[in-house]
């Protein structure tokens, strides 16, 4: 009987260890020695254990009594603290000191040794110690007392001691005291040990003496000698080979309890924490294997372990070994039971006709012997194998055969697989209801039988459950918090929720989302052997690379996936990739038709819903553009429950009724579309999924406002004003705020490594990066860049998905109201049909329509930048060509005003002083305050500032403004680089202008005060300023050796009424489809401030520092930002000051 540390031995009403580890019989009902002398005195009411043996003997431990104390003496007074007491044969301590030495160990022979620690002690003396084994086992009391209190002899006690340790011994701690005798006959006093254990140790026992081993000590079974107590976990842990030694050296019967302990030591972890249990599963094989035993239990027991730590192909070359053996050794059950594990292992791995010939052998040998709960198991195991070929009744037949099955046993934790299997079945006919009713069921069983994994796995399908409600966000965050807990739990799992999220972001066309989370799950099903999961993740990951341009890759791997789908005979997923490539590619027509009309017809045999209103959906497309758009509006099913498969739908029924010219029903239609956008955005949940998502989807809005305005009417454009708000306004939306947290070390030191690689790139944009010698530090590389700039956002989403969900906390319908009675508002709006602009004004909204020609205005911009850029050539240059550089820009404005512009103000029912402007698409980032009307620019005639829609602005104008009337409420802050030396006077002058009421802060002060959030009411930042075109969330500002970058900005709460980003390009923004855009000035103002200057192109370091003084000479004086701007670009435009100085900076927001 191996010893336990510290553990309770069985059979015993208390524990037998003091406080110190040690043997406390002081308490215990037993008050004898086992082996003393009869006629000996009574024993004392405690023992210890000290070291004693022959010369040359290694030492063992002896319990020795206590001589009776004089009568005199109280008989249960205890003994003074630390002093060892002790008589004839007696080493104790009422407290026994740890670590400390014993004077002398009474007793003849004794010898001064250590005191032992505790019993897994490693520190024992090495010398000799004199003495005769056996001495202290002489004596023994005449009469004792049992556990009952009763007087009982040393015969009964010597009886009940070996019926308590199992016919071998009793464990005391980690010692073990052997019990002479046999399972069949107990010793029958304590002469049998004394008898045993009196004589001097001959030859044959010298031979057998052990050394010892660091571990529990223990006493040998004939000899005293010290040996490590072999334990499970030991052969487990073992590397050099010592604990298998003695492995061997075990008796048949020893070794194969040592082996039912591993196995029940892997059953207790294998589903809560199976990583731990492969040791003990390689330790059980390999134990089987040299003991000739239990081998088909170590194959079976490690095939588990592998299935549920994702080795799938180990899993079934062992459950395969392990039928072989049950076989050879006569067991037809246990092959059966075996043969049932491999049919789920073998569909793992895409083998189903062999899963269901395993199956039906197993499923004899359940009839042969009458095992109805085997039989029931193995009824979810075929049912799970017709689920994976899309033959849903069939799968049906089998789960409800189960669960009857169960029920009739009253096996509740058998019932929670099948009703498990049952809400997978009602996911797939997207019966949402009834699977969300048998997951919960499910669940409950799980939780209550204490199935770790299981229950993660009822909370995935909940989550997908959510996600084909619509309910994205809620779907997303459970899918991360699974993704966590799976990874202690069940590694497999990480896997699979990566699959869901990639098609999750799949659907709501987030495809460099889709990309990473379909990468990462298809290395890790390749890794496990999982063919049918790999291919699913293949095909999103191919369809993902089709989606982002990356054509020769894409059809790679959708072939390859296809290859797979097709060689494990699942018809629905090669429907599915099918029509995921309809939508992507284009082919020759007839070709995609009769492919796509196969696709639904297997889809619609499939009984998969969704699946089947994607393949409707692609054949309706697919007809529509080879003109039949009756045959189009025939296929379409309008009325699904998922939002984003009937937004689509209807979007599509749209341009087939303006195929036919139905006016009316594609108003109906789009609209219909609308709302069933706006119904799924408002549950998507990163701001870079929405912008993916209204991306492709945004025509809907542009396409009813158009329509809205072909009415006519005033009650046509006020509607139209409406849809354009809505549409624009999604993306504004404030995320969580991270002011007063701080981020995880892991987010910081990946946002360090994005600095440093953003500052090496803009050194080498301004000349101090790699010389045509090679020396200096080179840029680095792009793809460098976009992967640290990804592992940033990753981070970043990770942090913030506790912060709650983006707030919208303004109205659309309230934008055109908050204009004052002294302004006007100039709304753009292109769609392929043509251009308007819509003019609200005095509560009244007109349109006005602006003839085009195709592919002018680009022409225009285009002339725009290229002088803009020569501008940049030097002080030399611009003394040559300046004046000419300058013409050609004019007549570029010249001609953008008489396009855009000069229509709208001749529209103008009132004289407005101020315009905000609105532009649309391609018209942002165009420098409407310095296009010329009629010779003039427009910032000479109105206070010009720009918004990116009319309900932002709104939002803007709420609070108050207390521009600059408090002290410290202007933050100001700046670069201390050489190659900037006119923001020092830039700095200085602005602090002379405000005194008291300018704060300046170090570039690091600067930055914490931002992400706490100060008392400050405006910002002011001049440093170098970097626009990212390849990931405009990362443009931004340079700080000393940090940057400022849009993605930093959009997590701040900021409460400004200015920032002024003196840099260049600070106003630049990334123009995406679904008139996005993604910048500085985008990102300050959804996160709360009021009105932002920035730059349009680069500026000049002196020219900015001037421009800058006026402008705040303005602001001291009480002037708002719009009016200082007015009067600061009509005090350049006095001096005839080049328009790429005074015209660079443009105000957004509340002007």
């Amino acid at each position: 009987m191996a010893g336990t540390r510290g553990a309770r031995p069985p059979g015993f009403p208390r524990p037998l260890l003091n406080s110190d580890g040690l043997p406390q019989l002081r308490n215990h009902p037993c008050r004898g020695r086992v082996g003393a002398r009869r006629g000996a005195r009574p024993a004392p009411r405690s023992g210890l254990l000290f070291l004693r043996g022959p010369p040359g003997d290694r030492a063992h431990a002896v319990a020795r009594p206590r001589r009776r104390p004089p009568r005199r003496r109280a008989r249960r007074t205890p003994p003074s603290r630390g002093r060892a007491r002790g008589g004839a044969g007696l080493a104790r301590r009422a407290h026994p000191g740890v670590g400390r030495e014993l004077r002398r160990a009474p007793g003849r022979g004794g010898a001064r040794v250590p005191w032992l620690r505790r019993p897994d002690a490693t520190a024992l003396p090495g010398g000799p110690v004199r003495g005769r084994p056996g001495a202290a086992l002489r004596r023994r009391p005449r009469r004792t007392i049992d556990r009952r209190g009763r007087r009982s002899s040393g015969r009964r006690l010597c009886r009940a001691l070996w019926r308590r340790s199992g016919g071998h011994e009793l464990a005391l701690g980690g010692w073990r005291v052997p019990l002479r005798g046999s399972r069949s006959r107990p010793p029958r006093s304590g002469r049998t040990i004394r008898r045993r254990e009196r004589r001097r140790p001959g030859p044959r026992d010298r031979s057998r003496l052990t050394p010892p081993l660091r571990g529990e000590a223990q006493w040998g079974p004939r000899r005293c000698v010290r040996r490590m107590t072999l334990t499970a976990l030991q052969l487990a842990g073992d590397e050099a080979g010592d604990a298998w030694s003695r492995f061997s050296a075990l008796a048949p019967g020893e070794r194969t309890a040592l082996l039912d302990e591993l196995k029940a030591e892997i059953d207790r972890r294998v589903r809560t924490d199976p990583e731990s249990a492969r040791p003990l599963a390689e330790a059980l094989v390999r134990g089987a294997r040299e003991a000739g035993d239990r081998r088909a239990l170590a194959h079976r027991a490690r095939a588990v372990v592998a299935y549920f730590t994702g080795h799938t192909a180990q899993a079934a070359a062992d459950f395969e070994e392990a039928a072989r053996l049950y076989l050879e050794e006569g067991d037809e059950l246990g092959a059966g039971r075996v043969r049932r594990s491999l049919v789920e292992v073998l569909l793992s791995l895409g083998r189903s006709e062999e899963a269901l010939r395993s199956a039906e052998l197993a499923r004899a040998s359940f009839e042969a012997h009458s095992e109805p709960t085997l039989l029931a198991q193995l009824e979810v195991n075929v049912g799970n194998v017709y689920f994976r070929l899309d033959d849903y009744a069939k799968a049906r037949e089998h789960y409800e055969a189960a669960r009857e099955r169960f029920e009739a046993l009253g096996d509740t934790l058998g019932g929670a697989f099948a009703a498990f299997s049952l809400g997978n079945l009602e996911t797939a006919a997207y019966r949402l209801s009834g699977a969300a009713r048998w997951f919960a069921s499910a669940r409950a069983a799980f939780e209550e039988a204490g199935q770790t994994a299981q229950v993660l796995d009822c909370d995935l399908s909940l989550a997908w459950l959510d996600a084909a409600r619509g309910n994205f966000d809620r779907a997303v965050a459970g899918l991360v918090r699974l993704r966590r807990e799976y990874v202690e739990s069940k590694p497999a799992g990480v896997a699979y929720c990566d699959l869901d999220l990639a098609t999750l972001y799949q659907r709501l066309d987030a495809r460099r989302d889709a990309l990473t989370h379909a990468r990462s799950a298809r290395e890790a099903f390749e890794e496990m052997g999982l063919e049918f999961e790999r291919a699913r993740a293949e095909a999103i990951e191919g369809a993902s690379l089709l989606g982002l341009g990356r054509s020769e890759e894409a059809h790679e791997k959708l072939e390859r996936a296809r290859a797979d789908f097709e060689r494990l005979g699942n018809a629905a997923q090669r429907v599915g990739l099918d029509v995921q490539r309809a939508f992507l590619e284009e082919g020759e027509e007839k070709v995609v038709l009769a492919r796509l009309e196969e696709a639904l017809g297997e889809a619609e045999r499939s009984g998969q819903k969704l699946l089947e209103g994607l393949a409707r959906l692609a054949l309706a497309r697919a007809r529509l553009l080879a003109g039949d758009a009756r045959g189009a509006l025939a296929t379409l099913e309008l009325d699904g429950r998922d939002s984003v498969l009937v937004a689509d739908a209807w979007r599509l029924a749209a341009r087939a009724h303006r195929t036919l010219g139905d006016i009316d029903a594609e108003r109906d239609a789009l609209e219909h579309a609308v709302e069933a956008i706006e119904g799924s955005f408002a549950h998507i949940p990163t701001e870079g999924v929405r912008i993916a998502f209204l991306r492709s989807r945004h025509d809907a809005f542009r396409e009813l406002a158009w329509l809205q305005l072909e009415q006519g009417d005033g009650a046509g454009a006020k509607r139209a004003l409406s849809l354009l708000e809505r549409s624009r306004s999604r993306s504004l939306a404030r995320p969580g705020s991270i002011a007063g947290r701080r981020p995880p070390a892991e987010y910081e030191r990946a946002r360090e490594r994005l600095d440093q690689l953003l500052s090496a790139r803009l050194d080498a944009e301004l000349g101090f990066g790699a010389s045509a010698e090679g020396t200096g530090p080179a840029p680095p590389s792009a793809e460098l860049l976009a992967e640290t700039e990804q592992e940033v956002v990753r981070l970043a989403r990770a942090f913030e998905r506790d912060l709650g969900p983006a707030r919208f906390d303004f109205e659309a319908e309230g934008g055109a109201a908050s204009l004052a009675d002294d302004e006007a508002a100039l709304v753009w709006l292109l769609t392929p049909e043509g251009a308007r602009v819509l003019v609200v004004e005095a509560g009244e909204v007109h349109a006005v329509r602006l003839e085009l020609p195709p592919g002018e205005v680009p022409l225009q911009r285009d002339r725009l930048a290229l002088q803009l850029s020569k501008a940049r050539h030097g002080r030399e240059h611009l003394a040559r060509h300046g004046a000419r550089i300058r013409r050609a820009s004019e007549r570029a404005l010249a001609r953008l005003g008489e396009l855009l512009l000069a229509p709208a103000l001749d529209a103008l029912r009132t004289r407005p002083r101020s315009l905000v402007l609105v532009p649309y698409g391609e018209l942002r980032g165009l420098p409407f305050h310095a296009m010329q009307i009629a010779g003039d620019p427009l910032a000479a005639r109105f206070d010009v500032s720009t918004t990116p829609s009319l309900a932002l602005l709104a939002r803007t104008r709420r609070r108050a403004r207390a521009l600059l009337d408090t002290p410290a409420s202007l933050l100001l802050t700046g670069t201390d680089e050489a190659s900037l030396p006119a923001v020092e006077r830039e700095l200085g002058s602005i602090e002379r202008i405000l005194g008291p009421r300018a704060r300046r802060l170090s570039a690091d002060a600067a930055h914490d005060a931002l992400r706490g959030g100060g008392p400050f009411r405006a910002l002011h930042v001049a440093a170098h300023g970097v626009f990212h075109s390849e990931h405009a969330a990362f443009s931004g500002l340079r700080l000393g050796s940090r940057f400022l970058t849009a993605h930093d900005v959009r997590r701040l709460d900021l409460d400004l009424d200015l920032v002024v980003l003196s840099g260049c390009e600070s106003g630049r923004m990334q123009q995406i489809e679904g008139e996005e855009s993604i910048g500085l000035p985008t990102a300050f103002l959804a996160s709360g401030a009021s009105s932002v200057l920035s730059s349009l192109w680069p500026v000049e370091d002196e020219a900015t520092a001037d421009f800058m003084e006026h402008l705040y000479s303005q602001l001291a004086q009480g002037q708002s930002v719009g009016n200082a701007l007015s009067i600061t670009r009509r005090a350049a435009l006095e001096r005839e000051e080049p328009l790429w100085n005074w015209a660079a900076f443009e105000l957004a927001g509340r002007p």
